[in-house]
């Protein structure tokens, strides 16, 4: 849904300015399609338990990798989807939801089923 959403706030397929903002979020058009794909691929997901495990470590991992990016100062929003000025909002955002998804991924990977 952010990314539906987006297309009412963003003005541009891949630049972003300071008047396409979503409460505190820069947004382009290229932005809100990898929103929808991610949507689209957890809803796809969901079918069984064993895919939403693979889906959210998938999904979980990059979102990390794309949070410590940008923490360390590499401004993969900037360089990818030339959204200037996306920084910190964003980067919390992907650390939050990345690690939501891993620990969904990994919720209960140590038990065992027991018969009863």
């Amino acid at each position: 849904m952010v990314g539906v959403v987006g297309f009412f706030f963003a003005s541009e397929f891949t630049e972003g300015s300071a008047d396409d903002e979503f409460i505190i979020f820069r947004l382009n058009h290229l932005h809100n399609l990898v929103h929808i794909v991610l949507g689209v691929g957890w809803l796809a997901a969901s079918r069984t338990a064993a895919l939403a495990k693979s889906v959210n470590l998938l999904f979980g991992a990059v979102l990390l990798l794309v949070a410590l990016l940008g923490f360390t100062g590499i401004d993969l929003m900037h360089t990818l989807f030339n959204i200037t000025e996306a920084a910190d909002p964003d980067n919390f955002l992907h650390l939050v939801t990345g690690g939501i998804a891993l620990y969904l991924a990994t919720a209960d990977a140590g038990q065992r089923a027991v018969a009863v």
